[in-house]
């Protein structure tokens, strides 16, 4: 096996300052150095291969979750409200369409209003979570008072496909 030159020549030049003066306290010097470095650079490896199983572990448990898990989109009313009951956005949508329009599974609805709900109430929560602020909350709130607005006088905001005035 033995010690590359290069690692030798590192070593030397990493402990020069300390021992130039004593060559066998500058030896002992750049053993000790070296040791440490193979030591270091082990423990390195160890954690790079622990944290990848653990990653490849937490993946693979969250996948088996998602698959466990129903759509969104397949939850109940009462169920999608409880999972987005901090929404700043939900109370202002309700002033305008009718709870029977947010949350319908009838066919032409579920596809036009209540994947898209779902997925802005989604967009919403993860934002709150992402940045915890009083900001953000404050940007929702912003955002559903612009569309009630918007929409009381005519217009739905993103292009909903609602089919015109709502009131």
């Amino acid at each position: 096996m033995g010690l590359a030159k290069a690692d030798a020549e590192e070593a030397l030049l990493a402990t020069a300052e300390e021992h130039c003066k004593q060559f066998a306290n500058w030896l002992d010097g750049a053993q000790m150095w070296l040791a440490v470095r193979a030591e270091s650079n082990t423990e390195a490896e160890k954690m790079k291969q622990a944290m990848e199983v653990s990653l490849a572990e937490l993946a693979a448990a969250k996948a088996a979750a998602e698959a466990a898990a129903p759509p969104l989109t397949n939850l109940s009313e009462e169920r999608l409200r409880r999972k987005f009951g901090g929404s700043a956005l939900l109370p202002r949508l309700e002033a305008v369409l009718p709870a029977a329009v947010l949350f319908s599974d009838a066919s032409p609805l579920r596809e036009l209003v209540k994947f898209k709900l779902v997925n802005l109430l989604r967009l919403e929560d993860d934002c709150c979570r992402w940045y915890p602020n009083p900001g953000t909350r404050q940007y929702w709130e912003a955002f559903g008072s612009e569309w009630q607005a918007g929409s009381t006088a005519g217009w739905l905001p993103g292009g909903c496909e609602c089919g015109g005035r709502v009131r």
